[in-house]
């Protein structure tokens, strides 16, 4: 299970102590991109560390970043709190696309990978 804090320092990682979960920087899984920090206003308007810093992807019209799972290699896509598509894994050099059209409702998106628990 892999939770990426973008943006956050090289040397950092911390723990959120309401979900249980550990964030690690995601240095070395991006190829582009700067790391910024959230202004101190913005940082006592929400307890949600996770929005604290952000990494900016200002060139190009496509960033990627690659992960390597330690466990698992079936994983469910939700927009949201909506579920959108259950990705399977059967080889390490897989490579797979997966498009979602959306129209927003706000000023943001949730994107969320979720170890799937059923077998494909």
């Amino acid at each position: 299970f892999i939770s990426l804090d973008c943006g956050i320092a090289d040397d950092a990682s911390y723990m959120d102590q309401t979900m249980g979960i550990s964030y690690i920087p995601d240095t070395n899984f991006a190829e582009t991109g700067e790391n910024f920090n959230a202004s101190l206003e913005y940082k006592l308007q929400t307890k949600i560390r996770q929005f604290w810093n952000v990494r900016s992807l200002p060139n190009g019209a496509r960033n990627c970043c690659t992960l390597n799972p330690i466990q698992g290699k079936t994983f469910d896509l939700y927009l949201g709190v909506d579920f959108r598509d259950t990705v399977n894994l059967e080889f390490a050099g897989t490579l797979m696309d997966k498009d979602i059209i959306h129209v927003s409702t706000s000023d943001y998106i949730y994107v969320f990978v979720v170890r799937s628990k059923k077998p494909i």
